[in-house]
């Protein structure tokens, strides 16, 4: 999620986190809209998003640009079950397409390191998303 979004039970009860039926709510802070669409189950992949490969936080950390403010330094044992960089900039995504849509913003970016989307689903499942 992004700092934006915000999950909000609609019940009196806990809801049931398997279901998948709360919502992710999102406020656009260019028009101040607030829109709202269902969380995945609990059975549903992550993405994650990975650009540059990296030795240590050191190093991934004087890599960044300005147009990679929104990606944090991530390290590879935080996705055991992914073969990913030892660190990196990322991010971890609930839907594909907003993965995508963040790797697409990388193009803006005139020394931007190559990217990619891992899809790290619960039975340990992976695929090699869209490449930069």
């Amino acid at each position: 999620m992004k700092e934006t979004d915000m999950a909000i039970d609609k019940e009196q009860e806990p809801a049931d986190p398997t279901n998948g039926a709360e919502p992710l709510v999102h406020l656009d802070p260019a028009s101040g809209v607030l829109g709202d669409k269902p969380l995945p189950d609990a059975d549903a992949s992550l993405f994650v998003l990975v650009v540059g490969s990296f030795k240590n936080a050191d190093e991934t950390q004087a890599a960044r640009q300005h147009c990679v403010h929104d990606l944090e330094v991530l390290r590879a044992r935080l996705f055991p079950k992914l073969r990913l960089p030892v660190f990196f900039l990322g991010a971890v995504f609930a839907r594909r397409d907003d993965a995508a849509d963040s790797l697409a913003q990388l193009a803006s970016c005139p020394k931007a390191q190559k990217g990619t989307i891992l899809e790290s689903g619960i039975a340990g499942r992976k695929s090699h998303g869209g490449h930069h």
